[in-house]
This record gives C-alpha cells, sequence and structure tokens, in this order.
C-alpha cells in the first residue's frame, strides 16, 4: 500500500462531509471497474461519500457517434474523404473498441492522425497541386497488422498442422460460418461462442491450435489482437482465502482482446485442484458473463475429455458458457511417422539414413 496515496484518500474522507449544505463540489472520475475497485478497497467512509449507485456512468460512442466525430475533425483539418471511407474508418476501430478502456473520441483524434501521416507518405511524390485534389482512402485508416491481414487466407492457417484433420475440418466450417454472416451484414459473435473446450491427450496439438486461433479469429475480426496468454489452473491462486477471485480477475484482463488458454483445465474442479478452485470457478463464470469480456475475448479450457466432462458437471453456469467442445484425437503411426521425419530434418538427420 502507498502511504502518500492512503493519506490522500483519508483527507478526502475528512474534508468531505457529503451533507445537504456543503460548500463544494468534488468529482471523482475514471474508469468504473478502476473506481469501483479504489473505493472497495480504501477508506471505508469513501464508500459512503461516493455511492457507486448514484454515479454518472457515460457509456461508449456507438458506430454513428463515432462517424459524426470523425466527420467533423477531418471537416475541421479540411481534410477530404468520402462517407464511405469515413464508415471504413470508423469500422476499422472494431478492433480496438474489444480492447479495455477505449478512448473514444481520443481514438478518433488518434487513428485520423495516423490516417494523415499515412496519406503524406502516400502523396509525398505529388506535387502541391496535384496533392490538394487528393482524398483520404480506406486503406489510410489500416494499422500495419490489419493491412497485414487482408493478404492472409485463415482457413491455410492449419495446413502444415498433423493428425488433426478432424479439428481443422471443424474449425474451416467455423470460418464459413463467420463470414457467411458478415456477408449477410451480421454480427458472427450472435450465433458463436468464443468459449471452447480442447479435449484430448497431452501432444496431440491443442496448445499449438489455440495460438493459431488468436491468429485466425483476428484475421476474421473477431478478435482486437493474435496474443495467446497461456496458463495452468493452479495460476489461479494465491494459496490465501479469498484472493483466488482477483487473481483470476487479473489473468482474464492480461489477455482481454486476444486469446486465454487453461492447460490442465480440469484441476479448475474442486475435487482435484482444493477448495479454493471453487472461488475460482464462481469468478470464471462471473467473468465470461461481464460486458467488459463476453465477446471480447477467447477461453479455452484444455484437458482430458472425461476430466473436463466432469468439471463442466461441477458448475452448470460454466456448461452452459463453455458448449463448443473440438476433440483431439491421439495421433495414428502414420502421423507419428511424419512428425518423427520432420523433427530430424530440424535436426539436420537424415531420416532415410540406415542404422
Amino acid at each position: 500500500t502507498d502511504p502518500y496515496r492512503t493519506a490522500v484518500i483519508d483527507t478526502i474522507v475528512a474534508e468531505v462531509q457529503g451533507v445537504p449544505g456543503d460548500d463544494r463540489c468534488v468529482l471523482l472520475l475514471g474508469y468504473k471497474d478502476d473506481i469501483s475497485n479504489m473505493i472497495r478497497n480504501s477508506n471505508p467512509g469513501l464508500a459512503r461519500r461516493f455511492q457507486m449507485s448514484d454515479a454518472f456512468e457515460f457509456e461508449d460512442y456507438g458506430d454513428e457517434d463515432l462517424l459524426w466525430i470523425l466527420q467533423q475533425k477531418a471537416k475541421k483539418e479540411d481534410l477530404k474523404m468520402d462517407l464511405k471511407t469515413a464508415r471504413a474508418a470508423v469500422k476499422s476501430l472494431a478492433e480496438e473498441r474489444r480492447l479495455p478502456n477505449f478512448g473514444n473520441a481520443g481514438s478518433v483524434n488518434n487513428l485520423l492522425s495516423r490516417a494523415v501521416q499515412k496519406m503524406e507518405k502516400r502523396l509525398q511524390g505529388l506535387s502541391a497541386v496535384e496533392r490538394a485534389d487528393e482524398v483520404m482512402i480506406a486503406q489510410d485508416f489500416l494499422t500495419v497488422e490489419q493491412e497485414a491481414s487482408l493478404s492472409l487466407d485463415p482457413s491455410k492457417l492449419f495446413d502444415d498442422l498433423i493428425g488433426i484433420k478432424g479439428v481443422r475440418d471443424k474449425l474451416l466450417k467455423m470460418q464459413d460460418a463467420i463470414k457467411f454472416s458478415k456477408r449477410l451484414g451480421k454480427d458472427p459473435l450472435e450465433n458463436l461462442q468464443l468459449n471452447f473446450q480442447f479435449a484430448g491427450a497431452p501432444g496431440t496439438g491443442k496448445t499449438t491450435v489455440a495460438r493459431k486461433m488468436g491468429s485466425m479469429l483476428s484475421i476474421l475480426g473477431l478478435l482486437a489482437k493474435r496474443d495467446v496468454v497461456e496458463c495452468s489452473a493452479s495460476d489461479f491462486v494465491t494459496g490465501f482465502a479469498n484472493q483466488a477471485s482477483g487473481k483470476t480477475r487479473e489473468i482474464f484482463r492480461s489477455a482481454l482482446g486476444g486469446v486465454l488458454f487453461i492447460d490442465e483445465a480440469y484441476r479448475l474442479n474442486p475435487t482435484k485442484g482444493g477448495l479454493m478452485m471453487s472461488e475460482v470457478l464462481d469468478e470464471i463464470v462471473n467473468i465470461l458473463t461481464e460486458e467488459q469480456f463476453r465477446n471480447k475475448m477467447a477461453v479455452i479450457f484444455a484437458g482430458y475429455e472425461h476430466e473436463l466432462d466432469e468439471l463442466m458437471q461441477i458448475n452448470p453456469g460454466l456448461k452452459s458458457r463453455v458448449s463448443e467442445k473440438i476433440h483431439f484425437d491421439d495421433f495414428e503411426v502414420d502421423d507419428c511417422c511424419q512428425l518423427l521425419k520432420l523433427r530430424m530434418q530440424e535436426l539436420s538427420l537424415d531420416p532415410e539414413a540406415e542404422e
């Protein structure tokens, strides 16, 4: 605990009584979760003086609001763009909006500044007269990662993997469903859940596929980033009572916008991982339903199939939120031989050599 910050809070509590007749107005500004945590974990008097139930909550702007802000800022800076380009620019913010603490109008400012720099670079070979007639294009608003994604085919991501034909077929069907929803102008996440069970024995490709799923969902525009945070069930507990929920929330926050891969997930079962896992499971169920996390990250529970089944039975709320199961079969002999040959080639060994 920072003693200086504690002193500031104590002074606010002492000076602000929150009663009729006070001759001052005190505003606490910040992100909702951060303000809530500060009030909950500091001087109890602060919660009585600043009640969260009476807080003014400012919602994130919608697409039309962001479009208007963008058009007004572009007009003020004498930048030209048509309506189609402006809508494409707002759409390019979709990934950022899936990350925590979206900047709203500030993000539009940053977007426009980056686009102006790209436009200047694109037009640097033109004369002043020619540049005067140029307008901004949709490409100016794309990040380097977004531009790179345009040339990537998500259906090819799993071609280099061995022994997972059933998994590959299921993921290709998922991609087709996502693309079809987009062609219809619908949000794919209305009918798609981003929480999965990866069921199978160790060494069958679960971790590798999880990493590639981060790329797949990012390319398809469902995740803000392709990063995968890997952890095991034991990482959710601290060894102290009533602290597991805070640790669980910390891990989930670290993966927001990307993929959280929970290996040995069966140990979340309190009968296998200990009584503290009950607190972890309850917190996970809460997190998966909260607006801050729902559809803004993918969560993968990996382990043996029968043990994952037991885990889902322990908490009905978890089962309903993680209903999508992908089964990883044991490798066939031919698959093992193919993997062995590839490994020998990596080690500069001749797989065809005789003993």
